[in-house]
């Protein structure tokens, strides 16, 4: 039985917008290797950018394979659901 992997696309740290308007500051990405399908067991922590400051603030944990899933924004565009914020 042939298997199929896709490679992973991990994102970078840094600024990312998400398709609801808010921005997040990836912090890293964290993965365990006792899960079979690596893309589901990766999640990607990331924080509100707004927060970047409060060493108390809250942290959010995604699976990579809904961090970069393609979703509809409000534009009505096919875009991942958190696109990186080019430096200004």
């Amino acid at each position: 039985m042939a298997t199929s992997y896709r490679p992973l696309r991990l994102p970078s740290k840094g600024l990312y917008q998400h398709f609801k308007g808010g921005r997040y500051l990836v912090l890293g990405v964290w993965a365990t290797l006792e899960a079979k399908d690596a893309s589901s067991s990766t999640l990607v922590i990331y924080r509100r950018e707004e927060d970047k400051d409060n060493p108390k603030a809250r942290h959010w944990a995604r699976p990579l394979d809904e961090f970069v899933e393609e979703v509809t924004w409000p534009s009505l565009e096919r875009k991942p659901r958190f696109v990186p914020v080019e430096a200004p």
